[in-house]
């Protein structure tokens, strides 16, 4: 009877957790529209593509740019696309170089987007498919009145088959009204020789620490209660 009651209360407790509908999160960027390639080096060290009119991406329009960080006598170059291969964003170092990508969503502050979905989400989640060697990555946000908040995330290097997912938390931001965004940029500073790949920006809704913990406290009690009834036996 006991354990059917703790079992009970570890069903209602995973039914209770948050669960995001499959049609809460906003996208922001999926880029699977918009190709462009950049290319920059030291004599020519900022290239820009401002595209407009396009499909998966917040607002319909994305300004990417692109920007030459290493010593102004190299002779390297640093490269980011969209669309080669499709669905994802790269941005690349030759051997020596480093470089700096700024990602533009509303630009003429018009997004007027709510990114809390009515409060279903709690976040911007950035999916990773290559990081080879770390880099910081930075969302910015300008609110309707006027008020810009910046965080900076650490993006680890990427192993194993599954992508690295940095979460911004809305929470983190000290002002920002994120149910009513005007502007949305995301920076990705790279390391040298660095190399990476972006396959989504989107928002994201997680478990509240404090469940999850709890959660997991629930469990480990009832494996240990199942555990004595075992050796019981």
């Amino acid at each position: 009877m006991k354990l059917f009651s703790l079992v009970t209360v570890a069903v209602m407790a995973l039914c209770a957790m948050p669960v995001r509908p499959a049609d809460a999160t906003i996208i922001i960027d999926q880029f699977t529209d918009g190709t462009y390639t950049l290319s920059v080096n030291a004599s020519s060290p900022v290239a820009v593509s401002d595209l407009s009119g396009l499909s998966g991406v917040l607002g319909g329009r994305r300004r990417a740019t692109l920007t030459y960080t290493t010593n102004p006598t190299d002779t390297g170059s640093v490269v980011s696309d969209v669309g080669f291969p499709p669905d994802v964003l790269d941005f690349n170092a030759q051997v020596g170089e480093r470089g700096s990508l700024l990602l533009e969503y509303g630009l003429a502050g018009d997004l007027n987007t709510d990114l809390t979905n009515g409060g279903a989400e709690n976040g911007v989640d950035v999916y990773f498919l290559i990081s080879d060697l770390g880099s910081t990555l930075s969302l910015s946000v300008t609110t309707q009145r006027g008020t810009m908040n910046e965080i900076t995330e650490t993006v680890s290097k990427v192993t194993g088959s599954g992508p690295q997912v940095v979460h911004f938390s809305f929470s983190e931001f000290s002002s920002a009204n994120f149910t009513d965004v005007d502007l949305l940029s995301l920076k990705i500073d790279g390391v040298l020789n660095g190399d990476y790949r972006v396959d989504l920006i989107a928002t994201q809704m997680i478990p509240e620490p404090v469940t999850v913990v709890g959660l997991v406290a629930m469990m480990a009690g009832l494996g240990r209660y199942m555990r004595r009834r075992v050796r019981k036996a």
